[in-house]
């Protein structure tokens, strides 16, 4: 979300969010009509297009709807993974990593192992069932919300230099003005002449975000009344999401800068300082030779520097991907269970 407006600008990434919630609004509601038209069993999106449009296309979706649900859960593992990597470099001083001290390798090794670790343990909660995995669920939706609360918070309170120097500047009409327009950065910063992101590269990053508007509808054969709880749940769940992602991408655009070095002294001399006294560069100058950490294109764990506390966001973090991967890891197996019940392929039969 903060690299999104850090790049596209306020105007620009509320327009990515608002693209992307168009389309599965529009999905949601040809997914509702279908529903509503008869019997929903188990198999989700996939029995409703079978149903709809016939085997062949249903078929095709199946095979891809499973396929996409199980690389999903690498996604938002990966994810988790490397929150995680990111809270311990920002707590444990000087983190070496897992088992691997080499520095170019370690921190992808250490995403291997606990990715590894996080699927076999989604993978035990999965075959526990699903009491236990509602139970988890509403556990990490309480997480998330308070994540969110700290996050409103923090906007308000005054806080550190430090802070400040990372981009931070409070409720700021120029900082607003600053961030209105975009901010594209090279696609390959180690190649700056490979070409730039673009508002189309940017909604392509942020598109998978927002589908998992579908988790409920894969549940479909878990549901007393699925007829009546998927166009609920799922219109529910894109006007919620698209409030929130609106809110928290208007408040970064008016608290955050784009890029910010980081660096104390430099800081201080350009906000408490004379201007004929000051002799190191801005703050916020990371043009030429100058590498920047911190801004919203820069830092991954923005919202993390804004909030209160700091750890809450990375515990929201967990919850957001965590429950995105067992939402995915639960879906998949159903989809491919219907499919297989349906026997439209040869040798699928064993899943049913």
């Amino acid at each position: 979300l903060t690299w999104v407006m850090g790049q596209c600008g306020i105007v620009q990434g509320l327009l990515v969010m608002t693209f992307c919630n168009v389309v599965t609004t529009v999905t949601t509601i040809s997914m509702s009509a279908v529903c509503t038209n008869g019997q929903i069993k188990g198999g989700g999106v996939y029995f409703m297009i079978s149903r709809a449009l016939g085997p062949e296309f249903g078929g095709a979706i199946g095979l891809m709807f499973t396929l996409a649900n199980s690389i999903a859960v690498a996604m938002y593992i990966i994810g988790f993974a490397e929150s995680l990597l990111d809270m311990f470099e920002e707590y444990i001083p000087h983190w070496p990593g897992i088992v691997d001290h080499d520095p170019d390798t370690f921190r992808l090794n250490d995403v291997r192992i606990i990715g590894s670790v996080s699927l076999v343990l989604i993978l035990v909660l999965a075959l526990v069932g699903m009491d236990w995995v509602t139970r988890v669920q509403k556990l990490l939706l309480v997480l998330l919300l308070f994540s969110q609360v700290d996050f409103i918070v923090g906007t308000f309170l005054p806080r550190s230099d430090l802070v400040y120097a990372k981009g931070f500047t409070g409720w700021s009409l120029e900082t607003a003005r600053e961030n209105m327009g975009e901010h594209f950065t090279p696609l390959d910063p180690q190649q700056p002449g490979k070409g730039q992101q673009s508002f189309f590269s940017v909604f392509a990053v942020f598109f998978p975000a927002v589908t998992g508007i579908v988790a409920g509808a894969n549940l479909s054969g878990d549901l007393k009344d699925p007829a009546m709880a998927i166009p609920k749940g799922t219109l529910g769940a894109i006007a919620t999401t698209y409030c929130t992602y609106i809110v928290y991408g208007t408040i970064v655009g008016f608290t955050y800068l784009t890029s910010a070095s980081g660096s104390v002294e430099e800081y201080i001399q350009w906000t408490q300082w004379p201007e004929a006294n000051r002799t190191l560069p801005s703050y916020t100058d990371c043009t030429g030779n100058r590498t920047c950490e911190y801004g919203t294109l820069f830092d991954q764990q923005t919202m993390a520097v804004i909030s209160c506390t700091g750890y809450l966001i990375y515990g929201g973090c967990f919850a957001a991907t965590i429950s995105s991967a067992i939402a995915s890891l639960v879906g998949a197996p159903r989809v491919l269970q219907a499919l297989a019940k349906d026997k439209l392929y040869p040798k699928v039969e064993f899943f049913a």
